[in-house]
């Protein structure tokens, strides 16, 4: 194997030095759009505005939310048919904490996906905030679009279709997971799909194009649902997992069975590479009559005491929680069945790598970083890079040669013990 100081630095200066210009054009153009529509929306809403009494209150939730306006539906909240469809959808009873002030959630925050030819741009969005829907939205409801796979017209902003992963998130189940487009031969005929894995540990194809919910079954293990309803798109939910007056002992954890590590999906094998993880949390809900919100806190409606003392309760009569654990799972997202597993140690694994050569390249908590069959999760090879990886690995071309580039950073405390383990180039062997 080669290390960085055998490649031509100045070349890959140059090189990482005009991909950065031209991204960074690209941001400027984009940023200069966004902000005249912002304007524009701003302008609209303060209009809009004017004939509601609580005016200050609306002005500051305008600001924290004007931004996930914008990108989930672009237009005007009151005039906007999708968003006024979500309103109806949070139940806020007369002396309870508004949404809007405890913050609602649903934030895109990470990877998005996009169709060319249906122009269509798919967004995951976030968890409610706070996670318990009994503080959120003390009368019940979706609470849309939180946890949902939101597909966006690009060139108008407007909303195409959604899909809500879980309906009144109260779990911390997010679907912000990434999405991959695939065309998979289904019951004999072609569907054009997108995938996605996410913290609920549901594996979910839909159709790209209408939103339709084509499978769903688990690739991790599940108690708050027993399965998803393939005619409502709905979860069967186990009641006790909703902890609105009583504990409940709910898998996956609140981490999920995946996070936002990346999956990978290999079109020659068929196959989805997901790092996931099997674990269980406890949850203890705030009483939503008694609930106080602390600015500069984290207030997610849950009695982190009461969690812990349940947990106490049963390390002392010898049922202690098991841990977490992580796996690499081959998964086939035709027949939604598990193709092979290959154990990770910890439970907070790095993201997936798959080539065309047939290998999948991933690391884990450990600091090993790995290369595996992809037919069948027979490990190749393993290098140790002395910390956790969490990113997935890349892989580059530089001079004719291919290299790959895990990064070995667990956490920021990690970084600054080994502040030399912050990138590392491998050179793969032909």
């Amino acid at each position: 194997m080669g290390y960085l100081d055998k490649m031509d630095r100045e070349q890959i200066k140059k090189e990482l030095r005009t991909d950065l210009e031209k991204g960074l054009a690209a941001i400027k153009k984009g940023v200069t759009v966004i902000q005249k529509k912002a304007e524009e929306l701003t302008e609209e809403g303060k209009r809009q505005y004017k004939r509601l009494s609580t005016k200050a209150k609306i002005h500051d939730a305008m600001r924290d939310l004007g931004t996930e306006v914008y990108m989930l539906m672009s237009g005007a909240r009151i005039k906007n048919p999708a968003l006024n469809a979500a309103l109806k959808t949070w139940k806020v009873k007369k002396g309870e904490h508004p949404w809007w002030e405890l913050g609602g959630g649903g934030a895109p925050w990470n990877s998005m996906a996009y169709d060319p030819k249906l122009k269509l741009l798919y967004v995951g969005t976030g968890n409610g905030d706070p996670w318990n829907r009994e503080v959120r939205s003390p009368g019940g409801g979706d609470n849309l679009y939180l946890s949902s796979i939101l597909a966006l017209h690009v060139e108008t902003g407007k909303l195409a279709w959604y899909y809500q992963v879980v309906p009144g998130d109260t779990l911390d189940f997010d679907a912000t997971a990434d999405l991959e487009l695939a065309d998979l031969k289904i019951d004999g005929k072609l569907r054009h799909v997108i995938m996605q894995a996410p913290k609920d540990g549901f594996f979910y194809v839909l159709d790209r194009e209408t939103g339709k919910l084509i499978s769903a079954k688990p690739f991790a293990v599940v108690n708050w649902a027993k399965s998803i309803d393939l005619k409502t798109g709905r979860p069967i939910e186990n009641p006790a997992a909703r902890y609105k007056d009583k504990m409940a002992v709910v898998m996956p954890r609140q981490a999920g069975g995946h996070n936002w590590q990346p999956m990978s999906f290999d079109p020659e094998t068929g196959l989805v590479y997901i790092p996931s993880a099997d674990g269980s949390a406890v949850f203890v809900g705030e009483n939503h009559k008694n609930f106080v919100y602390r600015p500069r806190a984290w207030n997610i409606g849950v009695d982190f005491a009461g969690v812990a003392k349940k947990i106490l309760e049963l390390v002392k009569e010898g049922k202690p929680p098991p841990p977490a654990m992580g796996y690499l799972k081959a998964w086939n997202p035709v027949t939604q069945k598990e193709v092979w597993h290959q154990p990770m140690g910890g439970a907070w694994n790095g993201g997936v790598l798959s080539t065309g050569g047939n290998l999948v390249f991933t690391g884990g908590a450990g600091g090993v970083f790995a290369a595996l069959n992809a037919q069948n999760g027979e490990q190749l090879g393993a290098v140790g890079l002395e910390n956790g990886i969490l990113a997935p690995p890349m892989s580059l071309s530089v001079n004719g040669g291919r290299y790959l580039s895990p990064i070995p950073i667990s956490a920021p405390t990690r970084l600054r013990r080994h502040a030399h383990s912050t990138l590392c180039l491998l050179k793969k062997n032909t």
